[in-house]
């Protein structure tokens, strides 16, 4: 069964990211082309490193075998406005956190811009994307009703 992937942000902007939990894992690379980088959206499905399974993975691009579990997912927080949602993965042995961003694209596109950064520290993982699972669900219901 699929865990469910709702959030609900102060303001009541609703998300129901079920559709990217059903998606593939997410793939990305930093700007440099030197790592790969993975994610499972609001779940546990991928295997890496020293925790497995895992939902943020990372991968160096000239030796996959080379490979770090940047965590498994710990919770989900909705954004006001209907901007979108923030996604935290941890790591509980090396202290390893990955903040994953997906922000509301009303275009339709399940899965676009996809940005990775490798970051200084290993608290400050950043994965991005647009997405319109990222949507306040209570637009779409609106937009339905004036239709």
């Amino acid at each position: 069964m699929r865990p469910a992937c709702t959030a609900v942000a102060p303001d009541g902007s609703t998300y129901n990211l079920y559709a990217l939990v059903l998606h593939a894992p997410i793939n990305g690379t930093d700007k440099d082309n030197h790592w790969k980088y993975q994610i499972s959206v609001c779940q546990n499905s991928l295997s890496c490193g020293n925790i497995d399974p895992a939902g943020y993975c990372q991968y160096y691009v000239n030796y996959e075998p080379f490979q770090f579990c940047i965590g498994s997912y710990d919770g989900i927080v909705g954004l006001n406005e209907g901007k979108g949602v923030q996604l935290v993965y941890k790591e509980p042995i090396e202290g390893r956190i990955g903040t994953v961003n997906i922000k509301c694209d009303p275009s339709g596109s399940l899965v676009s811009n996809v940005e990775a950064i490798s970051p200084d520290k290993i608290t400050d993982y950043v994965f991005s994307f647009s997405s319109s699972a990222a949507c306040d669900t209570r637009s779409s219901r609106v937009k339905k009703e004036i239709n």
